[in-house]
């Protein structure tokens, strides 16, 4: 794995976010039960984008789990989440890794090892899902959010972040982001902001890393005090409104009509009585609820105040950011003269508000026959225009009549074309996307790669051709209209049929898996050839049934040398499981008794040698001792381990026993395997040979 600055920065960084928990109460020795951590990793198909140095933000999201896995409080429960790993385009494409709890470092990282990016970026449903990962016992908890981008599923995270803030418990939710943009970082600033928790930009290694040390030189961050029965009241309303729109807000607990809410400027008192803050209104000893109230026409930082007029004051206060409003008109054009006609607007809509008809460059308190109220209109209005032929305004004024809160160009019986072509659906889907990422975000990169033929074959130019295997895959297949010795394109990343016809219609054909981030130079196999054809040295191939004959096929083993581990699949078993690094595997086979009958399951035998001692797990053992030697029931059967303390040992064999299975049909003369789950996406259903790159 290549390293950088970056990488050990990132690790600080999403250390540095679970340490402000861990900090601010450092000083007690009691058991951790009462707190928990939950970790997000953003595996969207963005983060094959690459770093400075040309290694990618899943490498060194993979090694920064690596090391927060192993270098955290074991102490505390750790659930980890991931998305945008399994499908493309698919927004429910979030899986739960490991349930909060103790975990082993080593297997924990090996799963996560195993993800590839290639979906969305479902932000907001991950907290949810987080959320409810949080155990029942605990007290507060940390989400850490680690992305390279922002939403990409409609969904708003500031709106989910205002339903963690009123949690039954403290949740702190945390952003450590991948190169943001301040753009970028003020859109989920929300986030951490409104529940305490960190927001983390790096841009660079160095910068983070003095970040960092900024962070761990601060003093913990104090525990807030608390406002007087504040738990008993808070509003529905989201972390920002747009500026002089008007929202009905409930709350919690009671009022009374002559009791007080509405906007005050950040941290202050109660303001001057406004559309935008009064009394809440009512009848009898029941104040209404929901109440209704105006945002500030002026943008900024704001409080939602609830303030009891029976000498209590503010009993409750809740920060909302008052931003830009999206307002306007759709596009008019051309109307007929002294003819009524109609128009829609996003606008406040206040009272006293109105829609009118004046001359371009009028002072704001004239206008031309016809205006309108806003009020109760729902944005549509008819209004009937001016007699005197040509270029008007149609005008929204503030309810003092001094201010055009919006305007938009028209023609009266002369052509005109509105050069700003946007609508009032436009304005309000604006309003909406500060927290929504840039279409193509997540979009997979294409990937170079190459295919040859084994060694020994001549340098011919042939045709070759590559087609698509993965179902969420763009369906088109890959065929150059040159030929060529070496085949050489750029792919979207996914699994391929890749095919080629040589001299005197020799066939080579093999599955490879494209992969952003690896050299994907692949060697296909020989159809019908021998052995060395059909496994090359350095790569593993996985010979099955053409459609052209039935192939002489017999069981391989396998030394795997991948820091995230290597796929194994042997075709005359139909064993296939994730070999570990540093782990070998010997020929799988059948026990076949003295009078000829098989298992009807494969033995194995995967091992390796630490320090001159050598550490075995054995898939159905003839013989076993099980009494001080524990075995798991697996779908491929009975899997044994010695008795250890060792985590690495115990680590790997979870993600043997985690990956195992029987993933296609055997040999003729072998039993009958179980089917493979339709949802395993790597096995090789096409029967054919399955080619890994070169190492």
């Amino acid at each position: 794995m290549k390293q950088s600055g970056f990488t050990a920065a990132l690790a600080a960084a999403t250390l540095g976010a679970l340490a402000v928990t861990q900090a601010a109460h450092a000083q007690s020795s009691s058991s951790q039960s009462g707190k928990a951590a939950i970790l997000i990793l953003d595996a969207s198909g963005s983060m094959w984008g690459q770093l400075d140095g040309g290694i990618t933000k899943i490498e060194v999201a993979r090694d920064v789990m690596g090391q927060f896995f192993a270098t955290r409080d074991a102490s505390i429960p750790l659930g980890v989440i991931a998305y945008g790993h399994n499908r493309r385009g698919d927004c429910s494409d979030i899986e739960i890794i490991a349930r909060a709890g103790s975990q082993n470092p080593g297997a924990l990282s090996q799963r996560l090892n195993r993800i590839n990016p290639r979906g969305m970026t479902p932000i907001s449903e991950s907290l949810r899902i987080a959320a409810g990962e949080i155990p029942p016992t605990a007290e507060e908890a940390d989400i850490i959010l680690v992305t390279d981008g922002l939403e990409t599923c409609n969904a708003d995270p500031c709106a989910v972040a205002a339903q963690l803030a009123n949690e039954g418990i403290k949740i702190r939710a945390h952003v450590v982001g991948f190169g943001l943009s301040e753009q970028q970082a003020n859109a989920l600033a929300c986030v951490p902001d409104q529940t305490g928790g960190r927001l983390l930009r790096p841009q660079s290694g160095a910068e983070l890393t003095d970040a960092l040390n900024q962070i761990a030189a601060a003093e913990p961050m104090p525990e807030p005090e608390p406002e007087p029965t504040v738990q008993e009241n808070f509003f529905d309303i989201g972390p920002k409104a747009e500026a002089g729109h008007t929202y009905r807000i409930s709350y919690k607990g009671t009022a009374r009509p002559v009791d007080y809410a509405g906007f005050t400027r950040r941290g202050e008192a109660e303001p001057d009585v406004s559309p935008s803050y009064g009394v809440i209104g009512g009848s009898g000893n029941t104040g209404n609820n929901p109440f209704t109230k105006q945002a500030p026409p002026e943008p900024g930082d704001y409080d939602l105040i609830l303030f009891k007029n029976n000498g209590e004051g503010i009993i409750a206060r809740q920060p909302v950011e008052v931003v830009a409003a999206s307002n306007g008109f759709d596009p008019i054009g051309s109307v007929e003269p002294d003819k009524r006609f109609p128009f829609t607007w996003r606008g406040p809509d206040q009272v006293e508000q109105r829609v009118v008809i004046a001359r371009p460059g009028d002072p704001a308190g004239t206008y031309q026959g016809d205006w309108g109220y806003s009020l109760s209109k729902n944005g549509r209005m008819g209004l009937k225009a001016p007699a005197e032929p040509g270029l008007y305004e149609l005008r929204y004024l503030s309810a003092n009549q001094k201010e055009i809160l919006f305007s938009r160009t028209f023609g009266v019986g002369v052509p005109y074309e509105d050069a700003d072509r946007t609508t009032s659906t436009e304005l309000a889907e604006r309003a909406f996307a500060a927290t929504q990422a840039a279409p193509g975000q997540d979009a997979l990169p294409m990937v170079p790669a190459t295919f040859r033929l084994p060694d020994g074959f001549p340098p011919t130019p042939l045709w070759w051709s590559a087609v698509p295997l993965d179902p969420d895959m763009s369906p088109e297949a890959w065929a150059p209209q040159t030929e060529m010795a070496v085949g050489e394109g750029e792919f979207e990343p996914g699994r391929y049929e890749v095919r080629v016809t040589g001299p005197g219609e020799t066939e080579f054909r093999g599955v490879v898996e494209i992969v952003p981030g690896q050299p994907n130079d692949f060697v296909i196999p020989l159809v019908g050839g021998g052995e060395a054809e059909q496994n090359p040295p350095g790569q593993r191939g996985d010979a099955g049934s053409s459609g052209a004959g039935t192939l002489a096929q017999e069981s391989q083993g396998m030394a795997c040398r991948a820091p995230s581990g290597c796929a194994y699949h042997d075709p005359v078993t139909g064993l296939a499981l994730i070999l570990p690094q540093g782990w070998e595997i010997d020929a799988p086979f059948f026990y076949e008794t003295a009078g000829g009958a098989k298992a009807g399951q494969p033995s194995a035998s995967l091992s390796r040698s630490v320090g001159g001692e050598l550490q075995q797990i054995m898939l159905n053992p003839r013989q076993w001792m099980a009494s001080s030697d524990p075995c798991t029931d697996t779908p491929a059967g009975e899997l044994c381990r010695a008795t250890s303390t060792d985590g690495a040992y115990l680590g790997a064999f979870e993600v043997v026993r985690s990956s195992l299975r029987i993933a296609t049909a055997r040999a003729a003369s072998a039993p009958a395997a179980a089917a493979l789950p339709s949802s395993n996406k790597r096995s090789n259903s096409v029967g054919l040979t399955e080619v890994m790159p070169r190492q």
